[in-house]
């Protein structure tokens, strides 16, 4: 929903990277209409896990087609994807941006699996519930 400074320059890569977003927001949608994904509490955990080594693959990714001119930003470890967000920004340091990253991307990915992680909860208690 956010173009980067990458696209600003050539009007044919901005249609072609907000296609690609459509295309994988419209795959994920089919995925969650079909009833076929299983939203279980221990998806979360694998999730954070891809999103982890993710991040550090990023890092790399970011390290090894850095030319020394360009600004690569892949995944956005480097740098907010526009200047002027009011929580993604560099404001206050590098590391800040990292931390408000990472807490955006898990709260994120809570909600998404909010609803299995009650049901969860409400499975534990519930035992306790008909014991008394």
């Amino acid at each position: 929903l956010i173009a980067t400074s990458s696209s600003l320059n050539v009007w044919i890569i901005t249609i072609q990277y907000f296609l690609y977003h459509i295309a994988i927001s419209v795959f994920a949608l089919r995925l969650l209409t079909d009833k076929e994904m299983k939203w279980r509490v221990p998806d979360v955990v694998n999730c954070f896990k891809f999103l982890l080594v993710m991040m550090f693959f990023a890092f790399y990714i970011n390290s090894i087609v850095y030319d020394g001119v360009s600004n690569i930003n892949f995944m956005y470890v480097v740098g907010p994807p526009q200047k002027g967000l009011p929580f993604l920004n560099k404001d206050h340091g590098w590391l800040v941006y990292i931390v408000h990253y990472a807490f955006l991307v898990v709260t994120c990915v809570v909600l998404c699996y909010l609803k299995a992680i009650i049901d969860t909860i409400k499975e534990k208690k519930a035992p306790e519930l008909t014991l008394k």
